[in-house]
């Protein structure tokens, strides 16, 4: 793998070239000058402090651009990889812990994370961020009846982004906490409204938050467990009243599926569960699910936010 290691620290940068990734061609940059730079990589690993400025610019400009390879923040503080996850990194390897690299460059887990969008910009937010031990997936949905949805939609992401980077506990309790804390914001600033789903998994089981109509599914080859079966509904983040759902199950070699109800409300059961257990990659299974609830002009009746786990 062609690895562009932005980091302004050179004995660190050489000591874990040497120790963590000697598999790879590996280039080192110090600034954001020069990681502009570089010539083609497969993956970035970035630091948030440089020498010219924040590696949050850099990772913002490579997601604008296009880029679909790794992004992995690796600050030695929790607030520089939270603020890199926010501008695009998809996964997070402190300092501290970078003799685990190898988890997060090539991880267990297949994922993948996309919105297709009935309105512009879309009302879903969504996102999967991987630390060493987990992956964490969110989807979000801010209520397009309101104002500020779709910056509602973003706080959860962000707040998730926040929790990651600080290597969070494997518990459906840290996602509970994190979701109130959100809704205690927004309710403060009577800014936005929007349902959230967020679910970790380590590989064997997944724990997570709900509140709204989003919903997380364990598909497997001969039962569909809803994850959320007993979430609220209502009152959404950002209403007074709003109450957290957590969850807690063994994954059995099932496919973990995350949406928005622009899915949920559109498609039976039997379609969508029959769409996951396709043997097919996860993207062609994303569209697949989207095609299912296409009217017949070809527009989609709402936003569809989706999240789709294997491993």
């Amino acid at each position: 793998m062609k690895i562009l290691l932005v980091e302004n620290h050179r004995v660190f940068a050489e000591t874990v070239v040497k120790q963590f990734l000697s598999a790879h061609h590996v280039t080192v940059v110090g600034s954001l000058a020069a990681a502009h730079e570089a010539a083609s990589f497969d993956a970035a690993l970035v630091d948030f402090d440089l020498d010219d400025g924040k590696g949050d610019a850099f990772v913002g400009e490579l997601r604008a651009g296009g880029f679909r390879g790794r992004v992995i923040a690796m600050s030695s503080h929790a607030e520089g990889n939270a603020a890199l996850m926010r501008a695009g990194a998809d996964g997070v390897c402190s300092k501290l812990h970078f003799s685990k690299i190898g988890a997060v460059l090539e991880p267990r887990f297949d994922s993948h994370a996309i919105v297709f969008g009935s309105q512009t910009p879309p009302q879903d937010v969504v996102a999967t961020l991987l630390t060493t031990d987990q992956l964490v997936s969110v989807v979000a949905d801010g209520a397009g009846g309101t104002s500020h949805g779709l910056e509602a939609a973003r706080a959860v992401v962000d707040a998730a982004c926040a929790i990651t980077s600080t290597s969070p506990a494997f518990d459906a309790a840290v996602w509970k906490s994190a979701l109130e804390q959100v809704a205690v914001t927004l309710a403060a600033r009577d800014e936005g409204r929007t349902t959230a789903v967020i679910v970790a998994t380590d590989g064997a089981r997944v724990v997570g938050a709900s509140v709204g109509d989003s919903e997380a599914w364990l598909i497997g080859d001969d039962r569909v467990r809803v994850l959320t079966e007993h979430q609220s509904r209502k009152p959404l983040l950002g209403q007074a009243g709003a109450s957290v759902t957590i969850f807690d199950a063994v994954v059995d070699h099932a496919t973990l599926l995350i949406g928005s109800d622009g899915l949920f409300k559109y498609a039976t059961a039997e379609v969508i569960a029959a769409c996951v257990r396709k043997p097919a990659p996860l993207e062609a299974i994303a569209r697949d699910l989207a095609d299912a609830v296409r009217l017949r002009g070809g527009t989609l009746p709402d936003d569809v936010g989706l999240v789709l786990v294997r491993g």
